[in-house]
């Protein structure tokens, strides 16, 4: 989203920066704060949200800076006492002057998806994806010693298990007598639908397992694509590559498999994503059948004093931009709801299914 929004900002910011350095009429007002959120903002979001994509930690730190940011400005103008909207003195020259003074300019809509998404990006699973934050090690008493009991249910049903060792490889543990026995997989994260793809080693390099796995390849390989599903997983067989294992009891899982079902934290984050999404279509949509019936928009500008009715008759041009421009981002609005809708539901079904 910030890539195609920053793309497509970006467009109007240089045709910005280009009446401001000619002198165009109307740029002669122009201030910092202005020319920051109009000519530099949009770049600066394209970039960070190629960052974001690549998983970047300026990347992320830019991201909670302009969200922090945005907030601290618009708190402070919620807060600032309000000035008459007309104010009319005499100068020392004798001259009679008015000055017009616009309300606060925020938007309380903007504020409230900018801090969700504050927080969104603030929660443990995000940073940990840009590298801010690491799982606890367990202890060295912690660890499954020989003669140790089994672990509890689900494992000690089944006697294995799978799970994550760092942001690109995976494992494949087996209870024998005295311990857990493990496969090393490597990996790789993704940034489409799936995100990590598995390298399988091919039968040949199979052969260089300890003896407990060196026949078993089928039903291991089978096991793992169980919890390992598509399409949150891409499977690569025969991939020449070493495969890892050990013939001696390792420590317990750093990173246990994924959890059987959604967890209330995730399913709190998808509905909190989706309301601010969906409360930001039904304002936008508000805006698009109001505009309609009255044939007459409001200017969509960040300044109050740019904010003006445009109507139909007299300004068509400007009036189905500026409708098309509301439309389309609700229309987008309500996308993002439906999309992160049917992504949260097939990722619950998929973690509930059984194996």
């Amino acid at each position: 989203m910030m890539v195609v929004a920053g793309a497509i900002l970006s467009i109007i910011s240089f045709f910005s920066l280009l009446m401001i350095i000619v002198g165009s009429y109307g740029t002669n007002t122009a201030d910092v704060p202005g020319f920051l959120l109009v000519v530099v903002a949009p770049p600066f979001t394209l970039v960070a949200g190629i960052g974001m994509l690549r998983r970047r930690r300026w990347a992320w730190l830019c991201l909670v800076a302009g969200l922090g940011c945005f907030l601290l400005v618009s708190l402070f103008e919620f807060t600032r006492p309000p000035e008459p909207a007309v104010r009319t003195h005499v100068s020392p020259s004798g001259v009679k002057t008015t000055e017009y003074h616009s309300g606060p300019q925020f938007s309380v809509p903007t504020i409230v998806l900018c801090a969700g998404l504050l927080i969104y990006v603030w929660m443990p699973g995000v940073r940990r994806e840009f590298g801010w934050s690491r799982r606890k090690q367990p202890s060295p008493a912690s660890a499954t010693r020989p003669g140790s009991q089994p672990p509890k249910l689900p494992d000690k049903a089944r006697g294995w298990r799978v799970g994550h060792a760092g942001r690109d490889r995976m494992y494949y543990e087996e209870w024998r007598e005295d311990g857990w026995r493990r496969i090393n997989l490597s990996g790789e994260m993704l940034t489409g639908p799936a995100h990590h793809v598995i390298y399988f080693p091919s039968p040949q390099a199979w052969r260089e397992l300890p003896e407990w796995a060196r026949d078993r390849r089928d039903e291991i390989l089978a096991r793992i694509k169980s919890e390992f599903r598509e399409p949150e997983y891409e499977y690569a067989l025969d991939v020449n590559t070493t495969a890892g294992g050990t013939d001696r009891p390792v420590l317990a899982a750093t990173n246990p498999a994924r959890p059987s079902r959604c967890t209330a934290r995730q399913m709190g984050a998808v509905i909190l994503c989706v309301g601010i999404f969906l409360v930001l279509a039904g304002y936008l949509g508000w805006l698009v059948k109001g505009g309609w019936e009255a044939k007459q928009v409001t200017l969509p500008s960040a300044k109050a004093t740019q904010r003006r009715a445009v109507p139909r008759e007299t300004e068509p041009a400007l009036y189905w931009f500026s409708l098309g421009l509301y439309a389309a981002a609700a229309a987008g609005s309500l996308g993002f709801a439906a999309w992160m809708t049917v992504q949260g539901w097939k990722t619950c079904r998929s973690q509930s299914s059984p194996p």
